[in-house]
């Protein structure tokens, strides 16, 4: 500083490292690192060529101290550099800035030289690299830009045309391209973190105006900002670190403290990134708008809401990379996903918008392309809801089949380790049971008189408990859930049909009382009942006697699974109900089940092979055991038990078939 005369501008104060010139600030002695340059209310300009070393211990093997700082300025100063910062130690900053100097930690020198003339430019900083920032030690931060002015994010900036790069985070500290507490944040270079950094770290109103390019280590993330900072930049370049694996980066994480709303429209493309997160969003409420491209097993847009209140939205276009596969367009487990853009599936393995545990919502109001065979609109699972909103398309394109525009999955069965036996009885009759019954699937029982088929399927619904084991539903112990909200669950069908005193219709509302008519009917068709009742002269209002004893045996069963039907529940159990039935009643009845009642879960227990030759899963049973668990074509070739049930009922022609199928396969 010029102390011959009285101060004109705030540059009048200056530090100029010129080129080829070398600063080094490295302690002969452990303590708090060391400061390269230091400026109050002034200027430092590093040109290029120029270089500043902070605790490197390069000085005649000094220790390498964390903390040092390579430019430390406050209060009204500018720090351009165009040369070079490094500092190896731990906690190490590039270039630290505040718009007060505070003296002590954490009380701001408000006007400390007075607030009259030119300086009334303190309280301001501004922070410029246009080369090279490099920090080797965890926990570093490459630019700190703390505005603790009081006044508004224009007070601190941070600007990086160069490169930053800084080490990996540690539990206690994390590792930060560039950190602006209540600033402008501006990059248009590139910022490099190791394992677990953050390129951005903007809190506080602070506002990120351009992103540049983010090159992440492992687990990093691109840009992380609390809920009242706005990110206004619409692009950004992520890329994978050199030597790192490409797994569980995020593009943009905003976590705010519950009810916070911000929107953006960046353009995202994760697609090189495995399990990685476009934009993950956390207590509070997100829209996007900009591009996004997923990669594999990666999510679009992940909602982890404070409540389910929360709400994350998009507007503009979320491309599932065809290619890569288990993406997802949107998803959550606490909160509402809101479509109002579009989402594009590309791949047989990707969900556009799913939703998991009860209160937790999906909401589309715009468009899902479904382009491509076996794909999922939305997902929704363990009580979450799908809202089709006004303005809901969901596209199958055309030539594309076995898609589902809203898949509800609920009613999982597990059966983990159970053991039964009859109270008073000495010996258990099921033993070590244990499989799963997928959602949406259909998985039957067989195997001969007494092999504990019934006996295994009544313990759902409580009939009896289990002696030793447990079954889930959901992935909750059925005796930890109300037997009223488990038998709501279920549309229970025994092997003899029961009809109560009434009418049709009552019959067939009685597990659903605000059943409509149409559901009634639609029930009735599934059932395959709708001929017999329709040919009564009440129809839906003929009445039944108690027991149903003035309709036939196979009537009495129809009508009793169009109740079931009519219930709508998660899951089915139809303990030999079809048995009653003739083979083409069979048939239709279980064909138009299947179509109609996709999402929900089938158990059967069945005599017939031809009852359940297309079970997603076959479960066989002898004497309390399970002996075999398979599809048709795969039991035909590995259990003998099967194997002996098929030859009593099926020809030669029809088993020849099924093991041509099977090795075809």
């Amino acid at each position: 500083m010029n102390s011959s005369k009285a101060a004109t501008s705030a540059t009048d104060a200056q530090i100029n490292l010129l080129a080829n010139s070398k600063v080094i600030a490295d302690r002969t002695d452990a303590g708090a690192g060391a400061i390269g340059l230091y400026m109050n209310f002034g200027k430092v300009a590093i040109a290029a060529g120029a270089v500043v070393e902070v605790e490197k211990g390069t000085s005649g093997g000094n220790i390498v101290n964390a903390g040092g700082v390579g430019v430390y300025a406050v209060n009204g100063s500018t720090v351009t550099n165009a040369g070079e910062i490094s500092a190896a130690g731990e906690n190490a900053i590039g270039i630290l800035g505040m718009a007060y100097r505070e003296q002590p930690v954490g009380t701001p020198l408000v006007d400390e030289f007075g607030s009259t003339g030119i300086f009334t430019n303190q309280g301001k900083i501004e922070i410029t690299n246009n080369q090279d920032i490099k920090l080797d030690g965890t926990g570093t931060i490459g630019i700190y830009a703390y505005n603790n002015s009081g006044g508004s994010s224009a007070n601190s900036k941070a600007t990086n045309t160069g490169t930053i790069e800084v080490g990996e985070s540690t539990a206690a500290n994390a590792a930060i391209g560039i950190y602006g507490d209540k600033s402008l944040i501006v990059n248009s270079g590139n910022i490099k973190t190791g394992k677990e950094g953050i390129g951005i770290y903007g809190i506080k109103g602070s506002t990120i105006s351009t992103l540049g390019t983010l090159t992440l280590g492992a687990d990093g993330i691109g840009v992380m900002v609390d809920g009242t900072s706005n990110i206004t930049a619409t692009s950004v370049t992520l890329a994978a670190g050199s030597g790192t694996d490409v797994n569980g980066k995020t593009g943009i994480f905003y976590k705010g403290i519950g009810s916070e709303s911000q929107s953006i429209g960046i353009a995202i493309d994760a697609s090189a990134f495995d399990k990685g997160t476009a934009v993950f969003v956390e207590n509070m409420n997100l829209s996007s708008g900009g591009q996004i491209d997923v990669g594999k097993d990666g999510v679009g847009i992940f909602l982890k809401g404070n409540t389910s209140a929360n709400t994350a939205t998009n507007t503009g276009i979320i491309n599932l990379t065809g290619t890569k596969t288990g993406a997802v367009g949107m998803y959550t487990k606490i909160g509402k996903i809101i479509n109002t853009g579009t989402i594009n599936v590309n791949n047989s393995t990707h969900i556009g918008m799913y939703a998991e545990g009860s209160g937790n919502t999906v909401a589309n109001g715009n468009i899902i392309n479904l382009n491509v065979n076996n794909s999922t609109g939305i997902f929704v699972k363990d009580g979450a809801k799908a809202e089709l909103n006004t303005g809901n398309i969901i596209n199958f394109i055309p030539g594309t089949s076995d898609s589902l525009g809203v898949f509800a999955h609920k009613g999982e069965v597990e059966f983990k380790n159970v053991y039964f036996c009859y109270p008073d009885a000495d010996e258990a009759v099921l033993h070590n049971i244990s499989f799963t019954a997928p959602a949406g699937k259909t998985t039957a029982f067989i195997g001969s008189t007494g092999s504990g088929k019934s006996t295994l399927i009544n313990l759902i619904p409580r009939f009896f408990d289990v002696s030793r084991g447990s079954i889930l539903v959901d992935g909750v112990d059925i005796r930890d859930v109300k037997q009223h909200d488990l038998c709501e669950k279920i549309g229970y069908v025994p092997q003899k049909g029961v009809l109560f005193s009434g009418t049709i219709e009552s019959n067939l509302k009685y597990g659903k009382e605000d059943a409509t008519i149409d559901e009634v009917k639609r029930a009735a068709r599934i059932a395959q009942a709708t001929d017999f009742i329709e040919e009564k002269e009440e129809q839906y209002d003929s009445p039944i006697a108690q027991g149903g004893s003035n309709v036939s045996g196979g009537q009495k069963q129809r009508l009793s699974i169009a109740r079931a039907i009519a219930k709508d529940p998660e899951i089915y159990i139809f303990d030999d109900s079809f048995s009653a039935l003739d083979y083409k009643t069979d048939v239709k009845l279980r064909s138009e089940l299947q179509k109609e009642t996709n999402g929900s879960t089938t158990l059967i227990v069945a005599q017939r092979i031809s009852t359940i030759l297309h079970a997603d899963q076959i479960i066989v049973l002898d004497e309390g055991n399970i002996v075999g668990k398979g599809t048709h074509e795969e039991l035909l070739n590995t259990c003998p038990v099967y194997q002996q049930i098929a030859k009593s009922q099926l020809s030669e022609d029809d088993l020849k078939k099924a093991r041509e199928v099977s090795d075809h396969e």
